[in-house]
């Protein structure tokens, strides 16, 4: 595929459509760096606008800018599958192309340093870079995203990953998987020192890491201790206040949190634990309100994320684009 040739298609797609609306917007394709193309992932375009230009105005034209570019595309014979975009204004003025699928890059090692795992590729108007998930620092951490769009996938990422790089001595998981399904692999592994896939398994496992809590109080820690959940919203409520006693407390007490599920709702997984979460992995949600509950960032376009394994990573009312590793077509 000639990228060069597809990112100029689009690119004038995109500065027709400002025209046509008299809005004072356009990618200066002769501008060194303006565009990023990440043949894996997303092509992005830096946006000039002209002072005195609302950006609010470019982002109210989605719809318009999708259509003009996918009637590029098949003018000049370029696939339109899982074709989407988005907007993002930080740290500059961006437009977000996904790329057609059957693109891939992938690093030749995915064992990293202790208490880390290689989950995917960030992307910016910087650069690429693989991204490290650190539990040093992600320590309670959602990930949200409709069925197929790559949630489980980039749980399993995590929890392979962690095992890969980390010693049993190290760290201990607690897995609750209540389809029984994705994170079944987990139990053949040293470092799971419990695993459910019914309310009562959930239950034992919560308890356990509770009193967990309670004695590191008092004795202090020395190994790391992960909750894993797969579905979160199948959690019985009753179970809201202990995990998010754990998630409250667990930043200073070696204990960790990561959850999954396709409905980030408050309603859905608890007000509690929602607020407790401090790191967020958002791929495609329903709806432009599920997006704003799950990346807790308003407008941020996570409903738009058409291609499986496209994620934002959310923290401090930044977003970062990332394309999450599937394992399973290595």
């Amino acid at each position: 595929m000639n990228w060069q040739r597809l990112a100029s298609v689009e690119a004038v797609a995109f500065n027709l459509t400002m025209m046509a609306h008299g809005v004072r917007a356009w990618i200066n394709q002769d501008s060194p760096g303006s565009i990023k193309i990440y043949p894996e992932a997303v092509i992005i375009y830096t946006i000039d606008i002209e002072p005195g230009q609302n950006f609010s105005k470019v982002f109210s034209l989605k719809d318009e800018v999708t259509a003009a570019i996918a009637r590029s595309r098949i003018k000049y014979s370029y696939p339109i599958k899982d074709l989407s975009i988005r907007f993002d204004s930080n740290p500059l003025p961006t437009l977000e192309v996904d790329t057609p699928p059957g693109f891939r890059v992938l690093p030749g090692s995915l064992v990293t340093e202790p208490f880390r795992s290689i989950i995917g590729t960030s992307y910016s108007v910087l650069g690429r870079e693989w991204f490290n998930f650190d539990l040093t620092t992600h320590h309670q951490t959602l990930i949200a995203a409709m069925s197929g769009h790559g949630k489980s996938v980039l749980l399993s990422r995590i929890a392979s990953g962690l095992a890969s790089s980390t010693l049993p001595s190290q760290l201990s998981m607690y897995v609750v998987d209540f389809k029984n399904d994705d994170l079944v692999f987990t139990q053949n592994m040293s470092h799971v020192k419990m695993f459910a896939y019914d309310e009562n398994g959930a239950e034992a496992i919560i308890e356990r890491l509770t009193n967990e809590k309670e004695e590191r109080k008092v004795s202090g820690w020395n190994k790391r201790k992960i909750l894993l959940i797969d579905e979160l919203a199948e959690l019985p409520k009753r179970f809201d206040e202990p995990v998010a006693s754990l998630m409250k407390m667990g930043r200073s007490m070696g204990l960790n949190v990561i959850a999954a599920t396709q409905h980030p709702t408050a309603k859905q997984i608890g007000e509690q634990v929602a607020r407790s979460f401090t790191h967020r992995f958002v791929g495609r949600v329903e709806s432009a309100s599920s997006a704003r509950w799950a990346t807790g960032i308003e407008a941020s376009g996570a409903e738009l994320l058409k291609k499986p394994g496209s994620f934002l990573y959310c923290f401090g009312g930044d977003t970062t684009r990332l394309q999450v590793i599937n394992e399973k077509k290595r």
